[in-house]
């Protein structure tokens, strides 16, 4: 990604596989797509909004909120959607989370097992939850899969974040993961992928960013005066 302006900070812009010009604003590990045309009336009013999002994460659904509890199992767990339904106490035992992952249960019964860090926690312990499952409906009644898929969409575009899901948060799991220096096998395990190959997405992706910024600062030090000298101006280009 580039800067598109230096006076709209955060603003970065990329290209899809078509060629098209895709505008975000980004800080972090938080990107939030701005589809309002750049010059238009609305574009500036997008932008505000989006940096205001940055800034306030997670004020619509504060802790205590059935939806924070849900990004917090989505996004801490790494499960997926239709295992995150079905968790409830009876899965936590000595601050470790234990489930059979429902996609891969037809062909092996071996169980993941998750820490329940410090943050979620704090937050199952601060949200209302079920008796058998720690996310219900309205009615009382565990989430399918789908309905929760839906109703998490909801939430998402009530934080003025339209452009997240369920499963995105596990992607954005996975690329928090790898930058911070996580292996191929720990996303493996993290995110319950059998496939190396998978976890190599991200691994690779995060490496190449590090390279990248390993090579910039070797171009850099080639330009940059020793040290305690300043350049003179026929020094400069």
């Amino acid at each position: 990604m580039t800067n598109v302006r230096v006076d709209f900070p955060f603003l970065m812009e990329d290209r899809d596989r078509h060629g098209n010009v895709r505008v975000y604003v980004r800080r972090g590990g938080i990107k939030i797509r701005i589809r309002e045309p750049k010059g238009s009336p609305g574009f500036a009013r997008a932008y505000a909004e989006a940096v205001y999002v940055l800034n306030h994460p997670v004020g619509r659904h504060p802790i205590g909120t059935k939806a924070r509890l849900a990004l917090a199992l989505l996004l801490f767990t790494g499960a997926r959607r239709g295992d995150v339904v079905t968790f409830g106490r009876q899965h936590v035992k000595d601050g470790t989370l234990r489930y059979v992952p429902r996609k891969t249960r037809y062909k092996r019964m071996t169980p993941s097992e998750k820490p329940v860090v410090a943050p979620l926690a704090e937050i199952i312990n601060e949200s209302p939850t079920g008796d058998l499952t720690f996310l219900v409906t309205d009615y009382g009644k565990p989430f399918t899969a789908a309905g929760f898929g839906g109703w998490f969409r909801e939430r998402c575009d009530e934080a003025g974040l339209p452009h997240c899901t369920a499963h995105g948060l596990k992607k954005a799991g996975a690329t928090i993961a790898a930058e911070n220096g996580a292996t191929d096998r720990e996303l493996m395990a993290m995110f319950d992928w059998s496939a190396a190959a998978q976890a190599n997405v991200y691994t690779a992706a995060a490496n190449r960013k590090k390279l990248a910024a390993k090579g910039s600062r070797l171009i850099v030090g080639t330009f940059a005066p020793p040290e305690g000298k300043v350049p003179h101006r026929e020094e400069n280009f």
